[in-house]
């Protein structure tokens, strides 16, 4: 299944604004996967779960395994999906102060199998700290 992915995991990744100074670090730009395309849709940041998997598994056709351009981008948009999360736990979609629960169960149903991933590789969002 995830090498149909192959084909678009850079141009993927390239669309992540990985610019320190920008307030919307980690955004996933690009309307690749939902609109509104906005730094404030959490829905638009579900793909960390397809670039995880680039990173930490390897296969003879897998370029991007444990490839560090790839981790930059994938701890800041780790790092921005997560700034998104409400005070209750959701997320928002529409507008940054939504309180949505279709994403929130998004997010819950996903996260584990990210943490999974991300432990097969020792990966750990540091933003950008070592």
């Amino acid at each position: 299944m995830y090498a149909l992915f192959l084909a678009i995991c850079a141009p993927m990744a390239n669309d992540i604004n990985d610019t320190d100074v920008a307030a919307d670090r980690g955004f996933m730009g690009g309307n690749w996967w939902r609109t509104p395309n906005n730094s404030s849709n959490a829905r638009v940041q579900e793909h960390v779960s397809t670039l995880s998997w680039f990173y930490a598994n390897q296969r003879p056709w897998n370029p991007y395994f444990q490839n560090a351009a790839l981790l930059g981008r994938l701890d800041a948009a780790v790092l921005h999906y997560l700034s998104l999360q409400q005070t209750d736990g959701s997320f928002p979609e529409y507008s940054h102060t939504e309180h949505g629960l279709a994403q929130q169960a998004s997010a819950s149903a996903t996260w584990p199998e990210r943490c999974a991933t991300c432990a097969r590789s020792t990966y750990c969002p540091t933003g950008g700290r070592n």
